[in-house]
């Protein structure tokens, strides 16, 4: 959720939930051969998760929900990501949910 957004995208501050377990749930945005970006609808709540597991990232698709537990905050070139390291640590609640637009002033 947006609380683990301590850094946004390549600010170089590290979250302050560094190297804790955490349980999010988020909708799925992009999916990755290494894994997915997903986000909760809050400022700075977008996250990517990084999983070495092609059958779930072959399963999940954009809209998805997901509960991800277990996941370990790390910080990877200057942005914060989540590592899962089983695929059951990862699951889908429901498909084609919706993430409402949030208007950010320039």
């Amino acid at each position: 959720n947006s609380t683990l957004a301590g850094s946004h995208f390549m600010d170089c501050r590290p979250s302050p939930r560094h190297h804790a377990l955490v349980r999010v749930t988020c909708v799925v945005t992009l999916v990755t051969k290494v894994g997915f970006y997903c986000q909760d609808g809050g400022l700075w709540s977008g996250i990517f998760v990084h999983t070495p597991y092609d059958a779930l990232t072959l399963a999940l698709q954009p809209g998805d929900q997901v509960s991800v537990r277990d996941a370990y905050v790390d910080e990877e070139l200057g942005s914060t990501q989540l590592e899962v390291a089983a695929a059951d640590d990862v699951e889908i609640l429901q498909r084609y949910a919706v993430v409402e637009p949030l208007l950010v002033d320039a």
